[in-house]
């Protein structure tokens, strides 16, 4: 199974936990919302941690389903709650794939949603995203793909790793042309960054009863360690999904699902931090990155909304080796294309630490500038 990128992750935050010139490195690579600590202890404060695990429910925290309902407009019935976004994708290429079956994954692409229907040995085909038009889905490619023994159609929203989203007309269309050709295609949404558009989008799910939204508390809420995912789906696909749910995850953590039910219950607090914490640092990032857009250095713009970019170093055909250079010289770090599937682009992450991310990205517009005249 393809986890290149998932092993440079973490291998990634264990080396700079461990390096003596910690202070002076900047992290431009992490993907969500830096942990809101102050609010988490403010919950502590309230009694948060304090959870009675003797009764827990055998499949689930029944308030906690009513509060993703809640948020969503959504039956608590048609929700599945997991271990994270990441057994969601494999749950669901799990329960709804055989080896030999057609899949249609968009590129560039977070590894997993492409890593797992490969492992379950299904027939990848890649629906390019283009990044000349903020990496907007081609429905004519999406079109000519698409058949009769196509089973699946894995993409997100927001696109990981540009940041760009897809229209809710454009997704009425895939559907549309989808249907035509085979009643029973199902897609499989991945929509952690979905609340971060600011013109609000209903969830892939309420679209159309073959689309499947899987979500968590990862990136918006930058409590990806509580590790909350959950499912949005019709009745009879949510009951097929939590047949496979037991077999991986048996309980699940009733911990975590009480923890989770109180940052859902003070989610306009998590909302207002991320709200003024983006504001500020998308300014730094445009800020930061316009004069390289003017000058050509980069190629693509900064998306609307989320808090990660994907942009192009011109000239560059393979960023490996920039970013190598950029981490050794200037001690900051990106994440290379490659392991998205476009190796002209780096992603930059900006949800982090203001101040960190203001001296990333002045070290990083120098590095450009240097770099092109090596």
């Amino acid at each position: 199974m393809r986890i290149a990128y998932l092993t440079w992750v973490k291998n990634l935050i264990k080396d700079l936990e461990n390096r003596e010139d910690r202070d002076e490195c900047c992290n431009l690579a992490g993907s969500a919302i830096s942990e809101p600590s102050h609010l988490l202890d403010a919950l502590a404060e309230r009694g948060m941690w304090k959870t009675v695990l003797s009764k827990p429910d055998p499949w689930w925290n029944a308030s906690l389903l009513e509060a993703i309902a809640a948020r969503y407009g959504v039956d608590s019935g048609n929700i599945l709650v997991t271990n994270g976004a990441s057994e969601a994708i494999f749950l669901v290429c799990l329960t709804f794939l055989e080896p030999g079956d057609h899949v249609i994954v968009e590129m560039p692409v977070y590894e997993p949603i492409r890593a797992v229907p490969e492992f379950l040995r299904a027939k990848v085909t890649f629906l390019r995203r283009k990044p000349e038009a903020d990496f907007d889905i081609d429905l004519e490619a999406f079109s000519t793909m698409v058949s009769k023994n196509t089973k699946l159609v894995l993409m997100t929203n927001l696109h990981n790793p540009s940041g760009f989203s897809v229209k809710e007309t454009t997704l009425r269309q895939m559907i549309e042309v989808g249907r035509k050709v085979n009643p029973d295609l199902k897609w499989a949404v991945d929509e952690v960054y979905h609340d971060f558009i600011r013109e609000k989008q209903m969830p892939a799910a309420l679209m159309d009863d073959g689309m499947i939204t899987l979500n968590s508390l990862s990136k918006v809420f930058g409590l990806g360690l509580l590790r909350c995912g959950w499912i949005l789906a019709s009745s009879e696909h949510i009951e097929n999904l939590r047949k496979g749910f037991v077999l991986m995850a048996n309980w699940g953590s009733p911990m975590h699902q009480s923890v989770s039910l109180e940052i859902f219950k003070s989610g306009v607090d998590f909302e207002a931090h991320w709200r003024t914490h983006l504001a500020g640092n998308r300014l730094i990032l445009q800020d930061s990155l316009y004069r390289l857009f003017e000058e050509g250095l980069l190629t693509g713009r900064v998306p609307e909304d989320g808090c990660i970019c994907f942009p192009g170093i011109a000239d560059i055909q393979d960023t490996r080796a920039f970013a190598e250079k950029l981490a050794e010289e200037k001690k900051v770090f990106v994440v290379p294309g490659a392991f998205f599937g476009n190796k002209a682009h780096i992603r930059i992450g900006y949800g982090g630490r203001s101040e960190e991310l203001a001296e990333g990205l002045s070290r990083l517009s120098d590095f450009v500038r240097d770099y092109r005249s090596r």
